[in-house]
């Protein structure tokens, strides 16, 4: 696991731990909390002889608990739909959201700098 994906891996872990018990009692529940320098209170700081342990848990933690993304979910739903070369559905976001449907196309926050849509964007964007 490369170290910023297993640094943002963590935090997601951690906010995961946060929303479920609160930030008062979080760290008691936090599986990697002997990691952390200082009792747990910083998933940045781990100590250095715990590394392992760490990015074991938050891979096997990172499989289990994946991204929802709106194109994973969509793709659950209609698992034939068409993927773009790029990677992602071909569908525009005007197509699928009414509200940006009545957005005039200069004003939508999908647009990238050429003035066309960047429907990588908002399939990747993460969801509840």
């Amino acid at each position: 696991m490369e170290a910023i994906k297993f640094c943002e891996e963590a935090q997601r872990y951690c906010n995961a731990v946060m929303k479920e018990f609160g930030d008062d009692d979080c760290c008691c529940y936090c599986e990697i909390y002997s990691c952390c320098a200082n009792g747990g209170t910083a998933i940045g700081d781990i100590v250095i002889a715990e590394y392992k342990s760490a990015i074991d848990f938050i891979k096997k933690w990172g499989m289990d608990n994946p991204i929802k993304t709106r194109q994973s979910e969509f793709l659950k739903l209609f698992p034939n739909a068409t993927i773009m070369q790029v990677g992602c559905l071909s569908i525009a976001p005007c197509s699928m959201d009414k509200k940006l449907y009545r957005v005039n196309c200069t004003n939508c926050k999908y647009l990238n700098c050429s003035g066309t849509c960047n429907k990588s964007k908002y399939w990747s964007e993460e969801i509840e």
